[in-house]
């Protein structure tokens, strides 16, 4: 499957770094390929809900990105606990990692991860049944989104169209809020931007919510 093909590229990956030199890698290249490989992984590993395995991968991740010094590395490894945190429902300690993903996001001026950190926590509220401040976290990342739509898109594990996603997550919130013209005017847009971006899956869901 899937999770068997990206553990033998790790290993692969692995000792490509270990021997600091492939073809014409550098150390450094075949290294943010293993952190890039662990990453993945470990996200693979949360959504099937193997909470050793995911916890093993992104330690990794996060060791090898200490030791290289990649700091938005370390914020996709945050991230990454922040989600594990918050399938376990440890919700605190999911909001640490979030909020420490998002202060290195910041510092690099990346606002995609802004985003996603922000809406995360966003989503956080939701957990807490506090619903006016998910909409406030969910309207800052959706500023956010209309800033850097296209670096948003391309990062890993993000929709084809991050705007569009923020509308269908304001949709939601609204629509749980009972506020049903404010959701179908949000799940409308959403759908709009996905069918401009060729987003099929996008803009079924957005549909959904109408």
């Amino acid at each position: 499957g899937a999770v068997q093909d990206l553990e033998r590229y790790l290993g692969i990956v692995s000792q490509r770094a270990d021997r600091k030199l492939f073809l014409n890698k550098t150390f450094d290249e075949s290294r943010q390929e293993e952190i890039e490989a662990c990453q993945v992984l470990g996200f693979a590993y949360v959504r099937m809900g193997d909470v050793g395995s995911a916890s093993e991968a992104l330690k990794r991740a996060l060791a090898l990105s200490h030791e290289s010094g990649d700091r938005r590395g370390e914020a996709r490894c945050l991230e990454g606990f922040g989600r594990l945190f918050r399938a376990l429902w440890i919700l605190r300690r999911a909001a640490d990692h979030f909020e420490r993903a998002l202060s290195i996001y910041i510092e690099l001026q990346d606002k995609a991860g802004e985003s996603r950190c922000v809406t995360a926590l966003g989503l956080m509220h939701l957990c807490r049944l506090d619903t006016r401040g998910c909409l406030r976290c969910l309207e800052e990342a959706l500023a956010l989104c209309k800033q850097t739509v296209q670096a948003a898109a391309a990062e890993p594990d993000h929709p084809v169209c991050a705007e569009a996603d923020c509308l269908a997550n304001i949709g939601s919130v609204h629509r749980e809020m009972g506020e049903l013209e404010q959701a179908r005017a949000h799940f409308a847009r959403a759908a709009t931007l996905c069918k401009e971006q060729v987003d099929p899956a996008g803009e079924a869901r957005a549909l959904a919510g109408l």
